[in-house]
């Protein structure tokens, strides 16, 4: 009897043994480690003024959210990349890589073409070049410049257009232990704005006037352009566009915070 009664005991702990395991086994993925590595926050500031929707209510933010989610080993700093449970709503422009070296004066001319929209005298559109060069010439010299282009709506204008893509600098998302300009990861800047040909289509002289900063690290859902930066380690997103009196400006729209804790290489 004894004997009987410590079979069944065993035979009943490995069935709850096997149940336990079997159930752990059949969840899905997420639920036996729902890491979450970035939170949503109320926006604290907007690039252009209020937004017509509200803090991370945009259906966006919560697609991107998720999807953030998916890629917890480190902040993603340097490339958007999408799950593929995700890749039916969010994707990348297709850019063709030009030879930068030959192809310096379409840079120089997009980055001229404001100045000389603005009406501002050939000193000025030469200064702002060269401001801009000396920056460049340490990518040209360290190997890092790379220069892409695209066809795409950059600033959600309902229309297509030519677009350049200038990235130089070593983006290695790398912990940046005392930084005082709110960048506390290695990033390589990464400038993306129309041609100088398009730019003179789109811009007036009052319009161009205000042209001083280019939009950075775009991608798409449904249809539109959006476009994130980080400060520190937040994650903030917008969406281009340009305003009822013809300035370009952004929407902000979501706003993330990387909560890992961020490891000193």
């Amino acid at each position: 009897m004894i004997k009987n009664r410590k079979r069944e005991s065993c035979h009943s702990f490995l069935l709850l043994l096997f149940w336990v395991l079997a159930f752990l086994f059949f969840q899905p993925s997420n639920a036996l480690s729902d890491e979450k590595c970035y939170e949503m926050l109320e926006q604290k500031f907007f690039l252009s003024g209020q937004p017509d929707t509200p803090d991370n209510k945009h259906p966006l933010c919560k697609v991107l959210f998720d999807n953030l989610n998916e890629f917890c080993d480190k902040p993603m700093v340097c490339e958007l990349e999408i799950h593929s449970k995700y890749s039916d709503q969010l994707s990348l422009p297709k850019w063709t890589r030009l030879d930068i070296h030959k192809n310096l004066d379409k840079i120089e001319a997009m980055i001229k073409a404001p100045w000389e929209i603005a009406k501002y005298n050939k000193d000025r559109q030469e200064e702002s070049w060269q401001r801009y060069y000396s920056d460049l010439k340490k990518g040209l010299d360290d190997g890092t410049a790379t220069l892409h282009h695209a066809k795409f709506d950059l600033r959600n204008l309902g229309q297509p257009y030519d677009v350049l893509r200038v990235e130089f600098g070593k983006c290695t998302g790398k912990f940046i232990p005392e930084s005082v300009s709110g960048v506390i990861f290695e990033q390589s800047r990464e400038d993306i704005e129309y041609t100088a040909d398009v730019l003179r289509k789109l811009l007036t002289p009052r319009t161009a006037n205000a042209l001083i900063q280019h939009i950075h690290n775009v991608f798409f859902f449904q249809g539109q352009t959006f476009s994130y930066h980080w400060f520190e380690n937040e994650l903030l997103v917008s969406r281009p566009l340009r305003e009822s009196d013809g300035f370009f400006g952004d929407e902000g729209l979501c706003r993330f915070k990387y909560t890992k804790p961020i490891k000193e290489d």
